[in-house]
């Protein structure tokens, strides 16, 4: 039995000895280059494999980028546009007074002397086209007179003066500035179309004429005058 045991001993001690040898072997000399260390052949070999796998899993990433990269589309991005704009323009016409009821004053001896007038009434035009403007008093005759008498609308006179000044204004030349009452009288144009001409209007009564109102004492007497905007 004690030389079982001791041939078993050996074997035991054999194999051991066997298996520490083979380690050794395998193992590189110390200060040996290892030729799988690459850029580093100093390096232990263990720590080398794992740094050279940690390289080639890099090279893989950046393999992927570069693949997702080049397949990324095109940009369709504008940079510029255009659009339509139309502007849809209206017809208008308009004429406005600023006052429509002014008074002559014959209220002294020196007014039925030297003749009177009323303060100036401002017409404002605005015409889509060039234009013309017309006058015309409603009757022959003042309304509101003593019964039995008569006063003629054509004693009085109509003064047109323009206050914008510009070429394409034209004031009509009326060689008999009374007002009319049988036919409208052309008193002002333009060759231009206008958002605003303005013009200034004033009755007068000439010191000729003040002699018709002369029984119409305590009264006052009325008449109407229509103007009309003509575009041309």
């Amino acid at each position: 039995m004690k030389i079982q045991n001791n041939f078993f001993k050996t074997i035991s001690f054999l194999a051991i000895c066997l298996l520490f040898s083979l380690n050794a072997l395998a193992q590189p000399k110390q200060g040996t280059p290892n030729e799988n260390a690459g850029n580093h052949p100093w390096t232990n070999n263990g720590n080398g494999n794992g740094n050279n796998g940690n390289g080639n899993g890099n090279n893989g990433n950046n393999g992927s980028s570069g693949s997702e990269s080049s397949n990324t589309p095109a940009s369709t991005n504008k940079t510029s546009g255009s659009s339509n704009l139309n502007v849809t323009v209206g017809e208008f016409y308009s004429l406005n007074l600023s006052n429509e009821n002014t008074t002559i004053l014959l209220d002294s001896e020196e007014k039925f002397a030297t003749g009177s007038e009323s303060l100036p009434i401002t017409m404002t035009i605005f015409s889509s086209r060039k234009y013309a403007v017309n006058a015309q008093v409603s009757g022959a005759e003042f309304n509101g007179v003593t019964e039995g008498t008569a006063v003629n609308t054509n004693n009085i006179d109509l003064l047109v003066t323009k206050v914008t000044q510009n070429s394409e204004i034209t004031i009509a030349n009326r060689s008999n500035k009374s007002l009319k009452h049988l036919a409208a009288e052309e008193i002002a144009s333009s060759t231009k179309a206008t958002k605003a001409d303005v013009y200034n209007l004033v009755y007068a009564i000439p010191a000729t004429n003040t002699a018709a109102f002369l029984d119409q004492y305590g009264k006052t007497i009325s008449t109407q005058i229509t103007y009309t905007l003509l575009p041309l």
